[in-house]
């Protein structure tokens, strides 16, 4: 785990299965863009959700097959 501040905001930087927080300590998880580039989806879904108090949110974006087409037909041209 490493710890680093950028513009005074403090970033931790953590192995993406064991996050170093304890049980049920948010209220939401924003994850953006990492789930599908995962090595173990299924493992950082359920960390997510350890750390998650109940009745709390998982906010999540995926890339999805054609996401990028408009920017792939614009670069072909």
């Amino acid at each position: 785990i490493k710890q680093i501040k950028i513009n005074h905001f403090p970033i931790l930087i953590s192995n993406e299965i064991e996050l170093p927080f304890k049980d049920e300590s948010f209220d939401c998880v924003v994850s953006h863009l990492m789930i599908h580039s995962s090595d173990n989806p299924d493992s950082l879904i359920k960390e997510y959700y350890r750390i998650l108090k109940k009745d709390s949110f998982l906010i999540a974006d995926f890339v999805m097959e054609n996401s990028f087409s408009e920017i792939n037909y614009c670069m072909s041209i």
